[in-house]
């Protein structure tokens, strides 16, 4: 009777656990048009190639005087990196998705920050504008 009672009880869980959404992680506040939050990652599509992209994310991490600004860029992609006064990693990817548009995604910390992504986003939009 007790196996019964494990098995049901573990059933319930399975069951209810498979209800939960875990794909697309939610935070208070909107994202700016065009992007998505998801896994701690704010993706979005911005105009100019990756050199540019990156060009225009560097010229803001300084702006925010953050440390330890590195930058790679390529036709194809790019890649930024830098640090808070606090030591909290940011990493800006940029992807080629045509002549005229690059995919960006910005992750700020372990496991993201959607506030400061969505800032960051906000000013690198505005330089490329």
């Amino acid at each position: 009777m007790k196996n019964w009672i494990r098995i049901a009880g573990c059933v319930l869980a399975l069951a209810g656990s498979a209800s939960l959404g875990g794909c697309i992680v939610t935070s208070s506040g909107a994202n700016p048009e065009g992007t998505s939050y998801v896994f701690g990652h704010l993706d979005g599509v911005l105009k100019g190639s990756p050199q540019t992209v990156v060009k225009a994310v560097k010229n803001v991490l300084d702006d925010q005087e953050m440390k330890d600004v590195a930058e790679v860029a390529s036709a194809l992609d790019g890649k930024v990196t830098a640090r808070t006064a606090l030591d909290t990693a940011i990493t800006v990817t940029v992807t080629r998705k045509d002549d005229a548009t690059s995919n960006i995604s910005i992750k700020v910390g372990s496991f993201g920050d959607h506030q400061i992504s969505t800032e960051l986003y906000q000013k690198i939009k505005a330089k490329l504008d």
